[in-house]
């Protein structure tokens, strides 16, 4: 959701109308025929501070097949979505307030990117502030990752080198174009096109939480805190895991509203999953929320829009809809039940959630509306035999 709006993907993982749909009023804005990717992966949207410029890399069908994702970036007047410019071979981009800054992968005749260039947007022309920074020695550039601090970017890249393992690759780069490498590591496996294994955020102005390839599998990542100012790297948690595309569940790779949090679910080796809770402000490691065991799966997770309390639903070790405060970390049941989605109001007094039920012979899903402070539960939409669950989007 960007503010009272949903962007919404209709159609398959490769190509589908994407569109900007009110929550309340107003006439649906259509942004055209990308891929899924665009939607799935965060940062391949994203709004200006003011909340007047909206940003979209638009992909081909196939964009997941090589081994790097780039497209064309977009950049549009809200409401008119009137395109102010655009940029192509875009890797990775960043508003900075109305102005936005781009990472740009060109191949060579062997299909690889060997060197990348830093591109800036001041609202009126583009410029170049790098041309041809170049890969690691025998590595090409795969992924990327852009952010704005202060006077300077700082850009996380995946590096695939021959003959040993991929890594991570922290630049930063000031507004003269002048660069310098912040820190390097081997990472735990590769940077996938179609995961988010690449992933800087700016957590002060000089420290950063980096996620990066854990190799277990396509969607888990370890995260750890970068010195900004020297390289160096403190892990915080490994097993971690991000969205992917084709999504195959809920976001819960989750930062309450003011970032002072972070909610992150581990999945072990034979896919059990365990929900921590990561104070960000803290030098303390983060905390076992939910209950460990054979089976533990966290479903979904939500934050109230205060960023006070998590929500989220269990199976496995139990089937439930759970919430916790920031204030005393301990796990409060709301409500017992077989749930699919999760979407919270911002007060978070109601969830509304898909709930499975035996009636006879058949499984049906009902939509339900549940008040979290005692669980009272109603049907919203009654399901129907051989009728899939409904996922809820938001509630307001």
């Amino acid at each position: 959701a960007y503010d009272d709006n949903l962007v919404l993907h209709l159609g398959s993982d490769a190509s589908g109308m994407q569109a900007i749909y009110p929550l309340g009023s107003g006439q649906a804005l259509e942004l055209g025929e990308n891929n899924g990717l665009a939607c799935s992966l965060r940062d391949r949207m994203q709004l200006s501070a003011d909340g007047n410029l909206f940003g979209i890399l638009s992909y081909s069908a196939d964009v997941t097949r090589g081994p790097f994702a780039i497209g064309t970036l977009r950049v549009l007047e809200l409401p008119t979505l009137a395109e102010r410019t655009r940029l192509e071979n875009v890797s990775s981009f960043t508003f900075e307030d109305r102005n936005v800054a781009a990472v740009q992968f060109f191949a060579d005749s062997r299909g690889e990117v060997p060197s990348a260039d830093v591109s800036f947007w001041n609202g009126e022309r583009a410029q170049r502030l790098v041309s041809e920074l170049p890969a690691s020695e025998g590595c090409t550039f795969v992924s990327s990752t852009i952010r704005n601090v202060g006077e300077s970017f700082f850009i996380a890249f995946g590096e695939r080198c021959s003959g040993r393992p991929s890594q991570w690759r922290v630049v930063r780069v000031t507004r003269n174009g002048a660069y310098v490498d912040i820190g390097k590591g081997n990472s735990g496996g590769a940077f996938l096109t179609f995961s988010a294994l690449n992933q800087l955020h700016i957590i002060s102005p000089t420290e950063a939480l980096l996620v990066y390839p854990n190799g277990l599998d396509a969607s888990v990542a370890n995260v750890a805190r970068l010195s900004l100012e020297t390289g160096e790297l403190k892990p915080v948690l490994n097993a971690v895991i991000v969205e992917r595309h084709p999504p195959d569940s809920p976001r819960r790779f989750l930062f309450n509203a003011d970032s002072s949090w972070l909610a992150m679910v581990t999945r072990s080796g034979n896919g059990d999953e365990q929900l921590y809770l990561y104070a960000i402000d803290r030098a303390e490691a983060p905390l076992p929320i939910s209950a460990a065991g054979r089976g533990a799966r966290i479903l979904a997770a939500a934050w109230s829009a205060d960023g006070t309390r998590l929500f989220y639903t269990t199976s496995g070790v139990a089937e439930a809809l759970y919430s916790v405060s920031t204030s005393d970390l301990r796990p409060r049941l709301i409500a017992r039940g077989r749930f699919q989605g999760l979407a919270i109001t911002p007060e978070g007094d109601l969830a509304v959630l898909s709930k499975q039920v035996q009636d006879g012979r058949n499984l049906l899903n009902h939509l339900v509306l549940i008040e979290t402070a005692d669980g009272n539960e109603r049907i919203v939409v009654q399901g129907q035999r051989d009728e899939a669950a409904l996922q809820p989007l938001a509630i307001r």
